[in-house]
C-alpha cells in the first residue's frame, strides 16, 4: 500500500460508490515516452470524477538544460556589463595596463585596488574585455550549480538571490586570477 493520500489504495478505500473499482488511466510502457531529465511525474485526483486518477508529467525548469544555458549566459553578461563596473570593480585590480595593453599583475603584492578606483571608464572597459577572455561561461555555470545545490535554490529563483551569486562569483574569480598569477611566476 502506498502512503500517498491520493494513491489508488486510498481512492479504493474512500470510493463514494461501494463495489465500483476506481479507474486508473495511466498507460504503462517499457519505453520512456517523456524525458525524465526534463519532466517530473505527478499524480492527482480528478475533482470532476472521484473515480478517476489523473497522472502525467510537467516540465521541471530545474532540470531543463535550456534554462541552465539561458541563466548561465545572463549572469555571464551581467557580471561583465554591470557588476564589474560596480560592486565587483575590485577584481579589475588584478589586471594592469602597460601603455594601454592589459595583462595580469606580476604578483599578488602588486595588487592595488586604489588604481582601479581612479581609472577612467575606457581603462575599465579594456580591463573588463581582458577578463572576458579569462572568465568562461563554464565557471559561471559551476558557481550557479553550487549555489543551487548548497542553498536549495531553484534555478528560476536565482534572480531573488543575486547577492549570493555576486559574492560567490567574486570568490571564484579571485581564486581563478590568483592561481593564474601564481602559475606565471
Amino acid at each position: 500500500m502506498t502512503t500517498l493520500s491520493y494513491g489508488i489504495d486510498y481512492l479504493l478505500r474512500h470510493s463514494p460508490v461501494i463495489g465500483v473499482p476506481v479507474v486508473n488511466t495511466t498507460i504503462m510502457s517499457s519505453t520512456n515516452i517523456v524525458d525524465p531529465d526534463r519532466y517530473t511525474p505527478f499524480i492527482a485526483p480528478d475533482y470532476t470524477n472521484p473515480l478517476r486518477i489523473v497522472t502525467g508529467y510537467y516540465p521541471d525548469l530545474d532540470k531543463d538544460p535550456q534554462v541552465h544555458r539561458t541563466l548561465k549566459k545572463y549572469y555571464y553578461y551581467k557580471l561583465l556589463d554591470k557588476w564589474m563596473y560596480g560592486d565587483l570593480k575590485s577584481l579589475l585590480a588584478y589586471v594592469a595596463l602597460d601603455g594601454g595593453k592589459p595583462r595580469l599583475i606580476n604578483s599578488l603584492s602588486d595588487l592595488n585596488t586604489n588604481s582601479v578606483n581612479n581609472s577612467k571608464e575606457d581603462d575599465l572597459t579594456i580591463r573588463i574585455n581582458f577578463l572576458e577572455s579569462i572568465i568562461s561561461t563554464d565557471l559561471i555555470k559551476t558557481v550557479l550549480e553550487r549555489i543551487v545545490h548548497k542553498y536549495g535554490i531553484h534555478w528560476y529563483h536565482l534572480n531573488k538571490n543575486e547577492d549570493i551569486i555576486k559574492k560567490k562569483l567574486e570568490i571564484a574569480i579571485k581564486e581563478l586570477l590568483e592561481n593564474k598569477i601564481k602559475k606565471n611566476k
